[in-house]
């Protein structure tokens, strides 16, 4: 079965046109002298350092969580799963996308591909909580 309804990838690009370093993006400034000395000089510069979110420097995860909703995961297994679920949601950035499908007799996609935006999620909680 194919499905072509998922959105697609958000594109992310690094802050302030700076260059990537981990997670911090370093905005050096250029230094110009008009006279130039014959002797030796020292020049101070300052440095402005700008931490950055995480998901401006990684690339987006594309998650397909496959949920077995059998009979065998009554109680217990299937609350254990819907905390799971619950927990990898909120650790999801808006530049990863998720689809959930279950699974019994036959496996039902119950979302599409879609970016962790803030009404996603919250479609996502009502999900779960079913």
């Amino acid at each position: 079965m194919a499905f072509n309804d998922d959105e697609k990838p958000a594109t992310t690009p690094i802050p302030n046109g700076g260059s990537k370093q981990g997670l911090v993006t370093m905005n050096i400034p250029t230094y110009s002298k008009k006279d130039v000395a014959l002797t030796a000089d020292s020049v101070t510069a300052v440095v402005e350092i700008k931490a950055t979110s995480s998901t401006a420097v990684r690339e987006g995860l594309d998650l397909v969580a496959v949920v077995d909703v059998s009979g065998s995961m009554r109680g217990h297994k299937i609350e254990s799963v819907k905390k799971a679920l619950q927990f990898v949601i909120m650790k999801l950035t808006p530049v990863d996308r998720l689809s959930i499908v279950t699974f019994e007799s036959s496996a039902k996609r119950l979302t599409k591909l879609r970016a962790m935006t803030q009404d996603f999620r919250g479609e996502l909680d009502g999900i779960v909580e079913d």
